[in-house]
């Protein structure tokens, strides 16, 4: 091998080395959780218990589960905006592709005309 193509090799070879060492380290820096002050970030919903069926999701009693608390306390979802508006009943047809012949190119590309 040619000493310049080594020389090439040699400082790819340690660019590749010293960029993956850097974004392991920086990666392990970077793993440690910052504080935070706001306290609703980690305790998002503080009124739920601990011994809640929902906190616990559990199934209740009759074997139905809880609905988690982030979702409202029905099961109905509104449907309004979907019968009232025209736009989501309407559908497009499907119209397939006309291609015409001349506009195709060559049978065989590879061979010569």
């Amino acid at each position: 091998m040619d000493p310049k193509k080594k020389k090439i090799y040699i400082i790819i070879i340690s660019v590749c080395v010293i960029g993956s060492l850097g974004i392991f380290l920086w990666g392990q820096r970077a793993g440690v959780a910052p504080a935070t002050s706001d306290t609703s970030l980690v305790n998002p919903n503080p009124t739920l218990q601990s011994g809640d069926a929902a906190a616990s999701g559990a199934p209740s009693a009759d074997g139905v589960y809880p609905p988690p608390a982030v979702f409202p306390n029905n099961t109905k979802l509104d449907t309004s905006i979907i019968d009232t508006n025209s736009k989501f009943k309407s559908l497009i047809p499907y119209t397939p592709a006309a291609v015409d012949p001349k506009e195709l190119g060559r049978d065989d590309p590879f061979t010569n005309y």
